[in-house]
């Protein structure tokens, strides 16, 4: 196995014993490994997340339901520019929104956001 570093090339011997030891991992990966079909649909998940002003929008969020006007007026930007977000947060069930009066409040609707929260 060749590792490339610049200009250095390192070559590293493996013995059969060591190869048998890795093809001994391979079936239980293979088992561990979910659907390519899981695989993408936490990859769009993901990529949805992947924004920073919705990585505020969802900051806010975990602390307290909160309008767009909120939203807008402690993020600095338009309102249209925080509900195109925020149309995007809820198309894809992160969120949900409720009436109070003539305003719609957003909520964190997926729990585990909080927790991806807390671990970026």
């Amino acid at each position: 196995m060749n590792l490339y570093n610049k200009n250095l090339v390192v070559t590293m011997t493996i013995t059969e014993e060591e190869m048998r030891k890795c093809k001994c991992e391979v079936s239980p990966a293979k088992k561990r490994m979910i659907r390519p079909e899981m695989a993408r649909e936490k990859a769009d998940y993901l990529k949805v997340l992947a924004n920073p002003t919705r990585i505020q929008i969802l900051n806010l969020l975990s602390e307290k339901d909160l309008c767009v006007c909120v939203l807008s007026e402690a993020m600095g930007k338009s309102q249209p520019n925080i509900s195109q977000h925020l149309t995007k947060l809820k198309d894809n069930d992160i969120i949900e929104s409720y009436g109070k009066g003539k305003l719609a409040f957003y909520r964190i609707k997926d729990r585990r956001v909080k927790q991806i929260l807390e671990r970026i």
